[in-house]
């Protein structure tokens, strides 16, 4: 089963790092999960309307050094954290280059659901 799995294509995402406290902290484990090929979601609240300034500080300090793959809504259902990620994507779009900014919050997803990331 375990050739199996190496055979096939996979990707691991973390998802909210900037919720990560411990990795806020330790730069050589979140540059060691880079380097295992791990990508970084942050959700698009966090880069503008999150409340807790040190988890806003650091999605915006992995944005600022182009660790995020992903930009991500964390919605679970309408009622309860609804999708509002236009801030957030006004925020990215305002702060990085658009070619950065697209991959961000669209190409990159596109790529893995197709299977086209590398």
């Amino acid at each position: 089963m375990t050739a199996a799995l190496d055979a096939k294509a996979k990707h691991v995402v973390l998802a909210h790092v900037e919720r990560y406290s411990n990795l806020a902290n330790d730069d050589e484990a979140l540059n060691t999960l880079l380097a295992w090929g791990c990508r970084i979601q942050i959700n698009a609240y966090s880069l503008a309307e999150e409340q807790k300034p040190s988890t806003k500080a650091f999605a915006r300090r992995l944005l600022d050094e182009r660790k995020v793959s992903f930009l991500g809504s964390d919605a679970h259902r309408t009622d309860h954290r609804p999708p509002c990620v236009k801030n957030g994507i006004r925020y990215v779009y305002d702060h990085c280059d658009v070619d950065y900014a697209n991959a961000v919050c669209y190409e990159n997803a596109k790529l893995l659901l197709t299977g086209a990331l590398g």
